[in-house]
């Protein structure tokens, strides 16, 4: 199903492609490696909560291992 992100990039993708971060410290970290040319969009969630959604790319599965590693 594709999306278009309204609130943040105005980018267009498909939601299966994409991982949903809503860990605010996970999120940092990422931003910090460099994740940033991989964020599609930020949502507001529920629970009040916000969620930053990435592309899926061996980039993302490597700081997913790092993040699990606490290398991050």
């Amino acid at each position: 199903m594709k999306i278009q992100s309204e609130l943040f990039t105005g980018l267009e993708y498909e939601a299966e492609d994409c991982i949903h971060i809503v860990n605010m410290a996970q999120n940092y970290k990422y931003m910090n490696a460099g994740a940033g040319k991989e964020l599609v969009d930020i949502i507001c969630g529920s629970n009040n909560r916000i969620i930053f959604v990435y592309n899926k790319t061996p980039f993302m599965n490597d700081l997913y291992d790092k993040w699990c590693k606490h290398e991050l």
